[in-house]
């Protein structure tokens, strides 16, 4: 059975209606779900947009339309309690392990609700700055102190 973030990424797939290929095993699934499959080659033949969540998948070469292949994505929350920024132009930065990232990877974040009515006045980056360290970097953009909270931040890195 696959892993249930994977599942849902074969799910959304499915729901955009993509036709998936598994090479391994000549599976073929056009309007269903993999069960018990390990999935080799994975393409999603169609232009349409289709949301893709996964943590833990072991598909290799996935391809969405005519895209990029996507090897792998790492996908966490961690909670980060950044330093205060005194005013505009101070910035500081996290480190957070993020186990197979390398640089060059994507990297999304998805804010904390928590910051949402100070996120206004900061500039929040996130990159892979060594193999396996994702740095997230803050910059107060306002001419006042900034003192966001210690909350959960979720990053997807996206491997290429």
């Amino acid at each position: 059975m696959l892993p249930n973030r994977q599942n849902q990424v074969v799910q959304a797939l499915l729901a955009a209606g993509v036709i998936l290929t598994a090479v391994f095993a000549s599976i073929t699934a056009t309007n269903g779900t993999f069960t018990n499959a390990t999935v080799t080659n994975l393409t999603a033949t169609t232009e349409q947009a289709t949301t893709i969540n996964s943590t833990t998948a072991s598909t290799t070469n996935l391809t969405v339309g005519q895209g990029q292949n996507v090897d792998k994505i790492l996908s966490g929350t961690t909670t980060i309690d950044p330093n205060s920024l005194a005013n505009l132009g101070v910035s500081t930065s996290s480190n957070v392990t993020v186990t197979g990232a390398v640089a060059g990877d994507s990297v999304f974040l998805t804010l904390p609700t928590a910051w949402q009515s100070s996120t206004s006045s900061a500039l929040v980056v996130g990159y892979i700055s060594a193999a396996d360290t994702l740095t997230v970097w803050f910059r107060n953009t306002s001419s006042t102190a900034l003192d966001l909270v210690s909350a959960p931040l979720r990053y997807d890195v996206i491997s290429h």
